[in-house]
C-alpha cells in the first residue's frame, strides 16, 4: 500500500448509498422508527478498504448502540457491499459554554431573572456528568471569569456559581465570549478527533452583534464546531426583533446546531441531547468494489422495515489510491 501511494492518486466520484437494514430486535428497540443517521463520513485512505463513520440516534437525540455488522450495508452504485466489522467508537467531545453576560439576561419572568433558572440548569447538568464521560469542558465569557480547558465538572460547577453572582447590569452585549469560544476550539494540528461544540447563552443580539456573528459562524462552520444557542429573552423582545432573532437562527443552522428561545415559561433542554450524538460513532469497515470513475449522484439512505428514506446527499470527491497499476494515470 505504501508503494502504491508513491503514484498519483486517481480521483473518483463514487455513489455511496449508506443503508442501515434493521433486524427485528433493533426495530423493537427503536419503537416507531423515528431515527436518523447523522455525521456520515467516508474514509478511503486505505482503499480498497473503506471506512464509513456515522451516528445513529432516536427522535430524542439519544445514540442507539444496538446495531450489529449484519444490519449495515454499503451500496456503491448497484452493488451492495457487506460490512466486515462494525465497532463503536467514543472519540469524546470538547464543549465550551459561552455566556454573553449582559443586562439583557437579567430580564424577568414571574419576578425571577431569566438568568437564574438557566444557571440552575447548567449546574444541575454539570453535577450529573460522570468522571469517565470523555468530555472536555471550558467556559468563555465577556467578564474576567473563565475556566481553562481540561477543567473537571466540579471545577465547571464552581465557575458557574461564581458567574451566577455576576452583576449583569455592568456588562453590555457583545460577541467576545462567542469569539473566544470558537478560537479556543480550533485544532491547528488537525489531529484531534473529538467533536467540538459550543453552548452559547445570550440575549437578543444588537445590530452590531448580528453583523459580527456572521464572520464567527463562518469560522465555526469551517472548523466543524457546532453551536447550540439558548436565546434568553421575553417573547415580545425576541419576536419584536425578527431580523436579530434570525441572526441567532442563522448561527445555529450554519454550524449544524440548534436554537432554543427561553422566555421563562419553558423547560430548558437536556444538554445531553446535544452531546450524545457527538460522543459516540460507529465505524463500519468494508471492501470497496469501485473500479471506474465518473459523476454519479450520492445520497444517504436509511432503511427500516423495508422502507427506504433518503436522509441527505453525501456528494463530493473521493481520493482513491488505486490498488493496481492500470488504475493509475499520469499528468
Amino acid at each position: 500500500m505504501a508503494g502504491n501511494r508513491t503514484f498519483r492518486q486517481l480521483w473518483l466520484i463514487a455513489v455511496l448509498l449508506f443503508t442501515i437494514i434493521a433486524g427485528t430486535r433493533a426495530i423493537d428497540a427503536l419503537g416507531q422508527g423515528n431515527t436518523s443517521v447523522e455525521e456520515v463520513t467516508i474514509d478511503n485512505g486505505d482503499f480498497p478498504t473503506m471506512r464509513a463513520s456515522f451516528s445513529y440516534v432516536d427522535a430524542g437525540g439519544n445514540f442507539i448502540d444496538t446495531l450489529k455488522a449484519d444490519q449495515v450495508k454499503i451500496i456503491e452504485g448497484e452493488d451492495i457491499r457487506p460490512v466486515d466489522t462494525l465497532t463503536l467508537d467514543q472519540p469524546g467531545v470538547r464543549l465550551t459554554l459561552a455566556v454573553n453576560v449582559s443586562r439583557e439576561l437579567g430580564r424577568q419572568y414571574a419576578q425571577i431573572p431569566l438568568f437564574n433558572p438557566v444557571m440552575s440548569r447548567l449546574k444541575e447538568w454539570a453535577g450529573s456528568v460522570p468522571a469517565e464521560a470523555n468530555l472536555e469542558l471550558a467556559l468563555a465569557t465577556n467578564t474576567d471569569l473563565s475556566m481553562p480547558r481540561n477543567g473537571t465538572a466540579s471545577e465547571w460547577t464552581k465557575a458557574l456559581s461564581q458567574l451566577e453572582q455576576t452583576s449583569l447590569a455592568q456588562y453590555d452585549s457583545g460577541v467576545a465570549a462567542l469569539q473566544d469560544a470558537v478560537s479556543g476550539l480550533i485544532d491547528a494540528s488537525g489531529m484531534d478527533q473529538r467533536k467540538k461544540a459550543i453552548l452559547y447563552i445570550t440575549g437578543i443580539p444588537t445590530v452590531v452583534d448580528a453583523g459580527a456573528m456572521r464572520g464567527i459562524q463562518e469560522m465555526a462552520a469551517g472548523q466543524d464546531i457546532k453551536i447550540f444557542v439558548w436565546a434568553v429573552a421575553p417573547g415580545e423582545i425576541a419576536y419584536g426583533s425578527p431580523s436579530l432573532f434570525a441572526a441567532l437562527q442563522g448561527l445555529a443552522d450554519a454550524t449544524g446546531g440548534s436554537l432554543f428561545l427561553f422566555t421563562g415559561a419553558e423547560g430548558l433542554p437536556d444538554i445531553n441531547s446535544y452531546l450524545n450524538p457527538l460522543r459516540y460513532k460507529y465505524l463500519a469497515d468494508y471492501q470497496s468494489g469501485i473500479a471506474t470513475s465518473g459523476p454519479q449522484d450520492t445520497a444517504g439512505v436509511l432503511s427500516l422495515q423495508g422502507q427506504g428514506i433518503v436522509l441527505a446527499a453525501l456528494g463530493g470527491f473521493l481520493g482513491v489510491a488505486a490498488p493496481k497499476p492500470n488504475f493509475f494515470f499520469f499528468f
